[in-house]
């Protein structure tokens, strides 16, 4: 789910700008990533565009409906990790190096 936020109030505002009038801050933008265990994609809303909940779609119409097996939260900001990262943190957590 992306969303705007307030930072002062923690309230979710529909604008730019907090509504409160003793407040008037400027939102920031924040987002929730789920995981549909199904389809395995990530999403911002819980319920998955494809399977849509069982319903039938005509990008797929066979799949099983989603929340048989569940979308989970799994984070607010996801990026790739390069290999080159991972074999950094590899050698400083002190695993063996491997691509």
């Amino acid at each position: 789910m992306i969303e705007r936020i307030c930072p002062h109030c923690q309230v979710p505002m529909p604008g730019e700008k907090c509504i409160n009038p003793e407040c008037r801050r400027k939102t920031i933008i924040t987002t929730t990533i789920y995981w549909c265990k199904e389809c395995n994609v990530p999403l911002f809303n819980k319920e998955c565009a494809y399977c849509q909940g069982g319903k039938e779609t005509d990008l797929i119409d066979d799949k099983e409906n989603c929340s048989e097996h569940g979308t989970k939260y799994i984070a607010t900001d996801i990026r790739p990790v390069f290999p080159e990262e991972r074999l950094l943190l590899a050698l400083i957590l002190g695993f063996p190096p491997y691509f």
